[in-house]
């Protein structure tokens, strides 16, 4: 069919023109459909992430340090300081013969040389042998961490961790020692990585630990019998 017959044929005419029509509301809503998508996609991303983008303004008045570190305050810091504590002291003190390696291989980017040392300390003195020939079990109940706010310009803050540290043996749950636990260090702002999500680093570690009196069970009074 050519062109001339087609303006001849009146019908041809209209059937073309319905059809062109037809064809151009597809693509109108394919379109609509599309860009709605898109935007949904787009805006459920910025959504995510919208924390990032109202806090420009507060990380763009942020100091440096000499290292480069921005110096957040301690609005922003100290949720995160409380929770790598925790995660750290959790895993590093609590003992199981089963994980005790990997828990605390875990931990150890959490700190600095301290840390590694007091490690270091532990594996020559044979404590993990000893804990582990003579079937113990080790677990730090932390009661309190008091956090020192950051000085002007500082990058670190000043924390001291109070708790207690107990240690029973698995066939005699009844009985245990029980030490009172303080630990006082420094958490200075590092890198965030995969194994230290937080950016911080724990330093200049010092652990004090003071063994408490075991109560002594009174015998039991042997009951009298009434003579009839």
């Amino acid at each position: 069919m050519n062109i001339k017959s087609i303006v001849n044929n009146p019908t041809s005419v209209k059937s073309l023109i319905k059809t062109s029509i037809i064809a151009s509301i597809i693509i109108v809503l394919i379109y609509l459909i599309s860009y709605t998508t898109f935007t949904v996609m787009v805006h459920s991303k910025f959504r995510d992430n919208e924390y990032i983008m109202s806090n420009v303004d507060e990380l763009n008045s942020l100091d440096v340090d000499e290292k480069g570190f921005l110096i957040y305050p301690d609005k922003l810091r100290l949720p995160e300081v409380r929770n790598h504590v925790r995660m750290f002291h959790d895993s590093f003190w609590t003992f199981d013969k089963d994980n005790y390696e990997e828990n605390i291989q875990s931990v150890l980017p959490l700190g600095g040389k301290s840390i590694r040392k007091i490690y270091n300390d532990l594996l020559k003195t044979g404590y993990f042998d000893k804990m582990t020939t003579q079937s113990l079990s080790q677990k730090l109940k932390i009661k309190k961490i008091r956090i020192k706010p950051r000085a002007k310009g500082s990058n670190f803050n000043r924390v001291r961790l109070f708790g207690l540290l107990v240690v029973k043996r698995s066939d005699q749950r009844r009985v245990s020692i029980k030490s009172r636990f303080i630990a006082n260090f420094n958490v200075v702002e590092s890198v965030r990585t995969d194994d230290n999500p937080h950016g911080l680093l724990i330093k200049n570690y010092e652990v004090k630990m003071i063994k408490l009196r075991q109560k002594k069970s009174k015998p039991r009074k042997k009951k009298r019998r009434k003579n009839n």
